[in-house]
């Protein structure tokens, strides 16, 4: 009885040393005495999952044929947002020499908008007004209207936009919703860790681009490209518009919608994924990045309102996409 007893006093006191530890934030025991794999609380309650297939239903694709060229979100009234870049090739054909963009060419036949989850129907299928709201070339973000005269029933709800201080935050994970790069269909990266200056991936990438900064060049420079952009690759880290996460998504996500979480779990768009860093990660030459450091960036609704307010863009389109009571 006696060693019964002992025992079981025994496997109360480390039982209670574990809970003091995990209360007190304690992880720094060695790996066999871990419980927990993750420090930090990155669950969802049932609500917030049933919330966030409501978010995947408002992120569509931008279509030309048959091929997804890129994410777009459902904002406002009938309005999606996407990168620019991603509508730039489309208004300013290879095959016309002007300064002007052509807004006719964003009712070709064979483009289309998509929220479905299959390609090949057309009920969730929409064409493009030839008309852009708002445009800014510097945040990569163009604002479009969709042609919802015979589907207006069809069309999902507007993402709704939530305010998060997404600058100074040491560590913060949000939500990307976008195409997949070797699929297409709409898929969601959960926990995607915000990249702060000091983060480790922005070292080690510098450290990577010290040295093998000259190879890069050359690499770009036989294959026409231009050699600049190896120099200023990771300048936007210090952008305070723009938000540099670490994602899976790549290629065919610019467009997609970064969600944030608030302490109570409600979902909100807090950015929009416009493109990768550094940028000759995507380029065809015989030095390939390190996929590990490539990060993605996203520019903040708060810049793409402020943009639009210097724009004066009519109010009333501002207060569409964003209401006052999601601020």
């Amino acid at each position: 009885m006696k060693n019964k007893k002992t025992t079981e006093t025994n496997e109360t006191k480390h039982l209670r040393t574990v809970k003091d530890l995990n209360e007190q934030g304690h992880h720094e025991s060695s790996p066999g005495n871990n419980i927990f794999k993750k420090d930090t609380d990155g669950t969802l309650t049932r609500p917030c999952v049933v919330a966030l297939c409501e978010c995947m239903k408002s992120v569509g694709i931008l279509y030309i044929g048959q091929h997804g060229r890129g994410t777009v979100v459902r904002v406002g009234c009938n309005y999606i947002i996407t990168a620019w870049h991603i509508v730039e090739g489309i208004l300013f054909p290879a095959c016309r020499d002007s300064t002007l963009p052509d807004i006719t060419c964003l009712q070709k036949d064979n483009i289309t908008v998509d929220f479905g989850d299959d390609r090949y129907q057309a009920t969730e299928k929409f064409k493009l007004l030839p008309n852009i709201v708002f445009k800014d070339a510097d945040l990569d973000i163009v604002i479009l209207v969709l042609d919802t005269a015979e589907k207006k029933n069809n069309l999902p709800q507007p993402f709704q936009w939530i305010w998060l201080r997404l600058v100074g935050i040491l560590s913060t994970s949000m939500l990307v919703i976008g195409q997949h790069p070797s699929e297409t269909c709409i898929v969601i990266d959960s926990e995607c860790k915000k990249i702060c200056l000091d983060d480790e991936k922005v070292v080690k990438a510098k450290k990577w681009f010290k040295t093998n900064k000259e190879k890069l060049k050359l690499c770009r420079k036989r294959k026409g490209l231009d050699t600049n952009s190896v120099d200023s690759s990771l300048f936007e880290i210090n952008d305070e518009r723009k938000v540099i996460i670490d994602t899976f998504l790549g290629k065919g996500a610019s467009g997609g919608a970064i969600v944030g979480k608030s302490s109570d779990q409600t979902l909100g768009l807090v950015a929009i994924l416009t493109h990768g860093i550094p940028p000759p990660y995507y380029d065809e030459t015989d030095l390939k990045i390190p996929q590990e450091l490539c990060m993605e960036v996203g520019t903040t609704m708060k810049a793409i309102k402020h943009a639009m307010e210097v724009q004066c863009v009519d109010h009333q389109i501002i207060n569409s996409i964003f209401p006052s009571s999601h601020t």
